[in-house]
């Protein structure tokens, strides 16, 4: 008779990273964005979103776990890191000027565009009125 072999599994990194020799699960978040340089005061910068005006500085230890992503999962990649749920963040958001965001009009365009749309509505009121008086004359 042949004996089996039972079967092994390499436990995942992930589940070492938030798991204790019991098999407890540590609380935690799990934050997408994208993975600054360590900083002069030793934590790291993690970048909210694409356009790097939000984030968090963390502490290296408070990171549980990360994973970089793949193109196939993020075509611009990132990284998803898992924090100790009771770790303080603090977000920060640099606030661009609204100048920047607020597209300028030169008074020449504004300009024509009134005429134009005033012309439009003189247009508009032209064509009713000879509509109305068309509609009076076969009423005698």
């Amino acid at each position: 008779m042949t004996e089996t072999k039972p079967k092994t599994f390499v436990v995942d990194d992930l589940v070492k990273a938030l798991t204790d020799a019991t098999g407890q699960v540590a609380p935690t978040q799990v934050v997408g964005g994208f993975m600054g340089a360590k900083r002069d005061d030793g934590s790291v910068r993690f970048y909210l979103e694409p356009t790097l005006q939000q984030w968090i500085d963390l502490q290296p230890s408070a990171i549980k776990h990360s994973v970089k992503l793949k193109a196939a999962q993020s075509s611009i990649g990132g990284t998803l890191i898992w924090l100790d749920q009771n770790i303080p963040c603090q977000q920060q958001i640099d606030e661009a000027p609204t100048s920047e965001l607020t597209p300028t009009v030169d008074s020449a365009s504004q300009d024509s565009a009134s005429q134009d749309s005033a012309s439009q509505d003189s247009a508009s009121q032209d064509s009713a009125s000879q509509a109305d008086d068309s509609q009076g004359d076969d009423s005698q």
